[in-house]
């Protein structure tokens, strides 16, 4: 307040400062935050859920397969094998939107990826949706995982169909850009010049302006008790953010959503004849190779046992404690497969001392911990291979076999 000199009050004199950014980027902190911490309570129960999934799905498949189609029970035995797959993919979301999932980085043309999906998309939004797709010409490539474009690709479509559950249209645009549109300064790699946007836009009933804000938090959903968990779109920030990339929600005139994904565009060229092959489905018996299995969960040694001593392998188990005192001493095995993280000595320990007295012995370390926790112990490497949990009997059985396949022909 400014006064004359009579001490009346003449004028005020003020500033005015709009804090509406500082606002918005401490909001962005804390769903960061919040974010991190699930990720964080989800790599920790990983390890022990894969364990776990790994002996449900197992055991209820063998019952499955054991009962005849008109057993009642054959369809007991399945239910459990669907409520352990959708255990399987709701761990897998919640290591996806925190970044910890294991990824196949590939140079890939996303037209290609909306292209191979598109028979499956009109299977999944139904006759009623309408799709279209606009693929921009000489789109630039990005270095990307198939895999998860693929989840984010499925995950908002099928949330743009439960949006117009009456039916409507959808559409799927690939461009490239320069300047995206969007705030992208907390999400997007700032060397990245060029961008490639995926649009999914839809005619549906829209997303209200309170919610606009947190459909991206984890467990944050619009939908009925039992329709969805809300971790669809968080895994969608999740793989974007990990990609150095940015997600961005648009209303549009007349109803409707409007999402864009931008992901820098890689200077590399897409190799075609890399693109990811159907693995192998064809398992044949072993003929009586050794195969040493060091785990420290006792339950999954009896799923290895059994699943490998089915097909005619000769099987021992053991825990790290026993493996560090056999390997001490001459032995003669086949192959080893090992867990990663254990207590007492590490796969890696295990297998390093096993190597050093057999060099050309097959290793297979596997793990159900997050792919942050198995990098550090470098056991990705040439000469090895890696099994993750949970596994079915199949995935053991075929790399099993190609492991021993590839063993050098002893000549003693």
């Amino acid at each position: 307040m400014l006064r004359d000199e009579q001490g009346r009050p003449k004028k005020a004199q003020g500033v005015l400062i709009d804090i509406s950014e500082r606002k918005h980027l401490e909001e962005q902190l804390r769903q960061s935050q919040r974010m991190e911490a699930v990720g964080r309570l989800a790599g920790g129960v990983a390890h022990d859920f894969n364990n776990l999934l790994a002996v449900i799905q197992n055991y209820a498949r063998f019952l499955f397969e054991d009962l005849g189609e008109a057993d009642p029970r054959r369809e007991d035995a399945g239910e459990i094998l669907a409520a352990g797959e959708r255990a399987t993919t709701l761990v897998r979301q919640l290591l996806t939107f925190s970044r910890k999932e294991a990824v196949e980085l590939q140079v890939l043309d996303l037209n290609d990826v909306v292209a191979d999906m598109e028979k499956l998309l009109r299977r999944s939004i139904g006759e009623d949706v309408r799709l279209e797709t606009r693929l921009a010409e000489n789109l630039w490539p990005c270095k990307v995982d198939q895999g998860q474009m693929e989840q984010v690709i499925a995950n908002l479509a099928v949330n743009s169909r439960d949006a117009m559950p009456e039916g409507g249209r959808l559409i799927i645009e690939t461009e490239n850009v320069t300047q995206p549109v969007g705030r992208m300064t907390h999400d997007a790699d700032p060397a990245a010049e060029r961008y490639v946007c995926i649009t999914i836009a839809d005619s549906g009933m829209g997303i209200p302006d309170e919610d606009r804000d947190h459909i991206f938090e984890p467990f944050y959903t619009t939908k009925e008790r039992g329709k969805g968990t809300g971790l669809g779109l968080a895994m969608v920030h999740g793989i974007v953010h990990g990609a150095g990339g940015h997600v961005s929600v648009y209303p549009t005139d007349g109803g409707g959503t409007t999402i864009k994904v931008f992901l820098p565009a890689s200077r590399e060229h897409v190799d075609k004849e890399e693109r990811r092959p159907a693995p192998s489905s064809v398992v044949g018996a072993g003929r009586g190779e050794t195969i040493a299995v060091v785990e420290d969960d006792e339950a999954v040694r009896h799923l290895v046992e059994r699943i490998l001593g089915s097909k005619g392998y000769d099987v021992v188990t053991m825990g790290p404690e026993e493996a560090l005192l056999m390997f001490e001493s001459d032995f003669d095995i086949d192959l080893l497969l090992t867990d990663v993280v254990m207590p007492v000595a590490s796969g890696k320990a295990i297998a390093d001392r096993v190597l050093s007295r057999s060099p050309e012995c097959p290793v297979i370390f596997m793990s159900g911990y997050t792919d942050d926790i198995v990098s550090r112990h470098q056991v990705r490497g040439e000469g090895s291979d890696f099994l993750e949990k949970p596994f079915s009997a199949q995935d053991l059985l075929v790399i099993v076999q190609n492991a021993i396949d590839r063993r050098p022909v002893r000549t003693d």
